[in-house]
């Protein structure tokens, strides 16, 4: 008699921890862990805005899997024909949207280089948005390892994890 109870016993703790492993398995969120780089030439030009924004330079990405991440932008940016340096973290969070690979990114500060002399408005208003500010890039997985880092219409940058 002992032993059946006993058997029984094994039997129910392994239902019970392949029942919390499964329920864990559906409800763990996916998450990124990789870094990449791209080059990232944006010019902007509009009837209301006859200043026009153009950044040239390097764009790198960290996403870690603590869902945190910064993207490095390093290159000169130009508005009215004054051309600065940009050098400069930006600091984001990001959240996975669905299970087809797309994840939200928000802006949680930036940190400028001593030589960065572009002011934070400026690449706040054409490239990275207020600190704080939610989903202001979103990114596609488009295969195993690249991803479309952009607007909900239209991709700024395409990453490739080398990993």
């Amino acid at each position: 008699m002992k032993k059946i109870v006993l058997a029984l016993l094994a039997v129910n703790i392994l239902l019970a921890g392949w029942t919390l492993w499964s329920i864990r398995q559906h409800y763990q969120r996916p998450t990124l862990d990789f870094l990449c780089e791209s080059t990232l030439a944006m010019h902007r030009h509009s009837e209301a805005d006859s200043r026009g924004f153009t950044f040239e330079g390097t764009v790198l990405v960290r996403f870690r899997a603590d869902e945190t991440g910064y993207i490095w932008l390093i290159g000169s940016a130009s508005e009215a024909d004054n051309k600065t340096t940009v050098a400069r973290e930006i600091r984001f969070r990001y959240r996975s949207k669905d299970e087809k690979g797309i994840y939200a990114l928000t802006t949680t500060s930036q940190h400028r280089a001593q030589r960065d002399d572009t002011p934070d408005a400026l690449i706040e208003r054409n490239i990275s948005g207020k600190p704080g500010t939610t989903d202001s890039y979103v990114v596609r997985r488009v295969n195993a390892n690249t991803y479309s880092i952009g607007g909900m219409y239209s991709p700024v940058i395409m990453c490739v994890d080398r990993a």
